[in-house]
C-alpha cells in the first residue's frame, strides 16, 4: 500500500510538471542542468504544522521530486537546491504541497 502510494504521488508531479511545460510551450530549454525548488505546504490546520520540522518536510517530497526529473525538468532529482518548506493553513481547508520549480542561471 505505501508503496503504491509512492509511486502514484511520483506519477501525479510528473504529470503535472509535463501538463506545466507543455502550457508554456516546448522551447522551455529542458531539461535545465539545476533548479531551485521551494515547497510550500497546506494544511487544514495550524495544529497539523505546529510540531513538524523542515528536514522531514523536505525527505517527505522525495517522491515528487522524482517525478520532477521523471518529467524532464532536470536530469536527476539530485540537481534540485531545495529552499527551506514553508508551511500554512490552506484557504480552502485542503492539505497539499504546493511546489515552484525555477531554474538557477549558470554564473560564467
Amino acid at each position: 500500500m505505501i508503496a503504491r502510494l509512492k509511486k502514484e504521488t511520483r506519477y501525479e508531479a510528473e504529470i503535472m510538471a509535463l501538463n506545466e511545460v507543455r502550457r508554456h510551450g516546448k522551447d522551455s530549454g529542458l531539461p535545465w542542468p539545476s533548479a531551485r525548488l521551494s515547497l510550500i505546504y497546506e494544511f487544514d490546520s495550524v495544529r497539523k504544522f505546529q510540531n513538524r520540522d523542515d528536514d522531514g518536510l523536505i525527505g517527505w517530497a522525495k517522491h515528487s521530486r522524482d517525478g520532477l526529473a521523471d518529467a524532464g525538468i532536470v536530469e536527476n532529482d539530485r540537481h534540485f537546491t531545495v529552499d527551506v518548506p514553508r508551511m500554512r493553513v490552506s484557504r480552502d481547508g485542503g492539505n497539499r504541497l504546493i511546489m515552484l520549480v525555477t531554474p538557477i542561471e549558470e554564473v560564467q
